[in-house]
């Protein structure tokens, strides 16, 4: 059975991503008239790309400037704990940190 885990610790996201043979990159919108760019995992094969616009552009980021997007914005790492993934792109996102997580009541 998965379970769901929230962490903002570095080690541990970047543990998960590495399991799941992922890397960081940044995507970034021209056409949406906004500067703010979104971290996002990048995973080989991952239907995740069908989510990108035609016109976003993506690259790969070090885990450094990563976590410093990542600490800036205050954002929290959601992911299913589990070690076989079919799609390991639609098994994590990214929140807000001081959102209240659902299942356990605690506040990042």
């Amino acid at each position: 059975m998965a379970q769901t885990k929230v962490t903002t610790n570095h080690g541990e996201i970047i543990r998960w991503v590495q399991k799941h043979k992922g890397k960081p990159q940044i995507a970034v919108d021209p056409q949406a008239g906004s500067d703010l760019p979104i971290i996002r995992i990048d995973f080989p094969g991952a239907g995740v790309d069908n989510f990108l616009g035609s016109d976003e552009i993506t690259r790969n980021l070090s885990w450094e400037e990563f976590f410093r997007f990542f600490d800036e914005e205050r954002l929290a790492f959601i992911y299913e704990d589990r070690d076989k993934l079919a799609d390991p792109s639609l098994a994590y996102r990214f929140i807000k940190r001081g959102l209240v997580d659902a299942e356990s009541g605690s506040q990042l």
